[in-house]
């Protein structure tokens, strides 16, 4: 009877030792999957920091296109694609929204949801005409 036993909880052990190996490896999965997402959120922020530096006219749709993330971010996210969009606003103030999206390859290839930032660009004020008088 013991023997018999001894074998149940062999079994028992090994089943459960599979099925703690697989949640690890899910665990270590998803854990990897957060931190390239704050390495991309990172990397957007950058981009924005970058472009909010900027003065309002350099602000184009061409340079949208010469924008890249950071080569660190770059080398964390596979097949990372950064996709800048600028449009002009007039009301209630004269702006330039930048639309930042950021898209990236996950595990086997599939595509991550991206991370998505929104900033605007101000003219600098210009100063108040003095009057003649």
């Amino acid at each position: 009877m013991s023997l018999l036993e001894v074998a149940v909880a062999a079994a028992l052990l090994a089943v459960l030792l599979s099925a703690s190996t697989q949640m690890l490896r899910v665990l270590s999965n998803q854990q990897r999957a957060a931190e390239r997402r704050v390495v991309a959120l990172q990397a957007v922020q950058a981009v924005a920091e970058q472009i909010g530096n900027l003065p309002a006219e350099q602000v184009t749709a061409d340079m949208a296109r010469q924008v890249a993330i950071p080569e660190a971010a770059r080398s964390y996210l596979p097949a990372s694609r950064v996709n800048l969009v600028v449009a002009e606003e007039a009301e209630p103030v004269a702006a330039k929204r930048v639309s930042i999206e950021l898209s990236w390859s996950g595990p086997g290839g599939q595509p991550a949801a991206p991370v998505r930032l929104t900033t605007w660009v101000f003219a600098e004020p210009r100063p108040p005409r003095q009057r003649d008088e």
